[in-house]
């Protein structure tokens, strides 16, 4: 505990600081000191290892009890340059976008934006005062590997993971040596993008520093309730950013430090009711995160502590608006396990969570602790893995109920996979929840629920030739949901009223086959949700047994691949259903599909392997909405080329 109390103290000074100025200055120190201290190591005699690996798995991250998807990371991804496009491409979830380089959330299992967490090397990255996160501001080029874990626990994921967890990490190169990335692309409606990355990887020091930068005019036409063509009007935006990720140590001693700096600035375009708009919106995030993994004979230890700072100004130039608002949030998570020779694995975690927020609308600086012991015990056998938690919180100095979870993944023949999980869930208020004026309601109680699943998986093959299913069902109730409702004055105020029922069931297809020179491979994931209103407060009594807005029953996600010699093609198809837009399901969305073709070909020249893309958007030039009102481009293209120099 000594640690996270000088950790903390430490973060309350440097958030103080100057914020551009000094934000740079960092991020040029941060460059600076990575490749220092590469020079340094690199001279020594120290045995070289072949890679810096730890084996001991921390509470939050992806377990093997899970389901999860793993999101393509080859040339492919980078023809989605947000990870908001990424997973609405591949991932089995619903991303609610209001529009190109505009907000957008995702919605998982019938969960609200709020109710997902998103984790950054382990930190959970959603904004303190919306307990949301916007996935347009996180380029791809930034993020090596991106993992999207369904179903909740709250045990191991902490607050927020009612329908399950993004985890975004970066991942070292495999590979000893000097490797250089370059990508740039340009498309339609003004779109350009641009990124450079330099890794290494030597005898005891990782680094791989990162830019990236793009931008659009969003100009795209598009036909509005009358039939005119009207083309996007105050909808540009642009986006710089800077990553680096350094480690230093040997597999039984790891000392690791990331960083992320991300600036954005977007016009906001007026919805299709109205001809003109004049917001505008500026982003700006820091974020910190390091860590030391120790192992000495059977104990494992990981010491944990990552800092984020968000700002965000808010204005409307024809009303003369302005809003301005800084976050931040602060965790240290101590972790000790044992593990001797065995099947028997006890994990024990201390956590410690700071939020803090600056808000005209608060009144005054608003801030709010979180404290967290866990206790995981994992028995593992050759065919049969069982991993048990115990998780006991204090928020706001109060104690949560405690939250139990137990799950198991059995191969109980040849080639399947039984996988099974039931977990107590919880959700904590967010800032603007509790401390909004008007509004806001300090008495505000966390949500809470249950969740079961169950899945079954078969394989089949060999790496060159192989095909799997999975077949799963899930069913959660949430508790105590926080909504806000007008009253009879006309203002919102939170509340803890509704209770939710969400279930479903999912299937998904994979396949590869490589003959000689030709190498086929594609997936299919199906997805049936529906998530409903059981409870909620007397004067929406006509909600009860409804579906939550915005939330599709039907959602297919599909892709089949083909590479030849030097060649690739591949061919995505995204069908989303119908979305009720009001609480009384009187009103909804028309269902639409769109289908993304990506072309690359690929030339050695010297040392430097060349990628040459190219790829059609919405090739089928749907006409859809995907939020009410707001106007989706048609049909667009990009292409580039992406050089990696090794």
């Amino acid at each position: 505990m000594r640690f996270c109390f000088s950790a903390s103290s430490f973060f309350v000074s440097f958030y103080k600081m100057e914020m551009i100025k000094q934000y740079l200055i960092l991020i040029l120190l941060f460059f600076t000191i990575s490749d220092v201290v590469n020079a340094q190591v690199s001279s020594d005699t120290i045995k070289v290892l072949q890679q810096i690996n730890i084996t001991a798995t921390r509470l939050n991250e992806v377990n093997e009890t899970s389901t999860v998807q793993v999101l393509d990371t080859t040339l492919a991804r980078l023809t989605a340059t947000t990870l908001a496009e990424q997973l609405t491409r591949e991932g089995g979830l619903f991303i609610k976008s209001y529009g190109p380089g505009s907000l957008s959330t995702l919605s998982l299992r019938g969960s609200n934006a709020s109710q997902t967490a998103v984790l950054w090397n382990g930190i959970n990255i959603c904004s303190p005062m919306l307990g949301l996160f916007d996935l347009g501001l996180i380029p791809t080029f930034l993020v090596d590997e991106t993992t999207i874990q369904f179903g909740g626990s709250g045990a191991e994921q902490g607050s927020a993971a009612i329908g399950g967890a993004i985890h975004l990490n970066s991942r070292m190169k495999k590979e000893k040596g000097f490797e250089v990335n370059a990508l740039a692309s340009a498309g339609s409606f003004g779109f350009y993008e641009g990124g450079f990355g330099v890794k290494n990887l030597s005898n005891k020091v990782y680094t791989n520093s990162r830019i990236y930068f793009q931008g659009a005019q969003n100009n795209f036409k598009f036909n509005n309730f009358d039939d005119e063509r009207i083309t996007q009007s105050n909808a540009k935006f642009s986006q710089i950013g800077f990553a680096q990720d350094l480690s230093i140590g040997n597999p039984s001693n790891l000392f690791s430090l990331n960083g992320w700096y991300l600036k954005n600035q977007r016009e906001i375009p007026p919805h299709m009711l109205t001809t003109s708009s004049a917001q505008q919106q500026d982003d700006e995030a820091i974020r910190i995160v390091s860590e030391w993994q120790r192992k000495i004979n059977y104990w494992n230890w990981n010491l944990h502590s990552g800092w984020s700072k968000e700002r965000l100004n808010y204005r409307d130039l024809s009303s003369k608006i302005e809003d301005l608002s800084t976050s931040y949030l602060m965790q240290n998570d101590a972790e000790i396990s044992y593990h001797k020779n065995g099947p028997l694995t006890f994990t024990t975690q201390l956590s410690w969570l700071h939020n803090e927020a600056v808000e005209s609308a608060y009144g005054d600086r608003q801030k709010v602790n979180q404290e967290n012991i866990s206790f995981l015990v994992k028995y593992q056998i050759s065919k049969l893995t069982i991993r048990t938690a115990i998780k006991q919180g204090y928020y706001k100095e109060t104690p949560l109920p405690l939250l139990p979870s137990i799950a198991l993944s059995w191969k109980f023949r040849t080639g399947f996979l039984l996988k099974g999980n039931i977990a107590k869930l919880y959700r904590v208020p967010t800032l603007n929840d509790l401390y909004w004026k008007p509004g806001g309601n300090p008495e505000l109680k966390p949500e809470s629920g249950l969740t079961e699943s169950v899945s079954i998986e078969w394989r089949k093959g060999r790496p060159e030739k192989n095909v799997s299913v999975e077949l799963g069902c899930y069913n959660t109730r949430t508790k105590e949901e926080i909504v806000w409702l007008p009253e009879n004055n006309g203002l919102y105020h939170a509340q803890n009223i509704n209770e939710i029922w969400s279930r479903g069931v999912e299937v998904t297809l994979k396949g590869k086959y490589h003959l000689n020179e030709i190498v086929v491979n594609g997936f299919i994931s199906a997805h049936y949700i529906l998530a409903t209103i059981t409870k909620t407060d007397a004067s929406l009594s006509e909600a009860v047994n409804n579906e939550l807005s915005y939330n599709p029953k039907i959602l297919l996600k599909e892709n089949i691949g083909i590479r030849f010699r030097k060649w690739s093609l591949n061919y995505y198809h995204d069908f989303t259903g119908e979305r009720y837009t009001s609480i009384d399901n009187s009103q909804s969305l028309k269902p639409f599909q769109t289908g993304e073709l990506d072309l690359a070909f690929e030339v050695m020249i010297h040392k430097s392997l060349i990628h040459f893309f190219c790829n059609a958007k919405n090739i089928w030039n749907e006409k859809y909405q995907v939020i009410a009102y707001r106007a989706m481009p048609g049909r667009s293209f990009q292409a580039g080329m992406v050089i990696k120099i090794k």
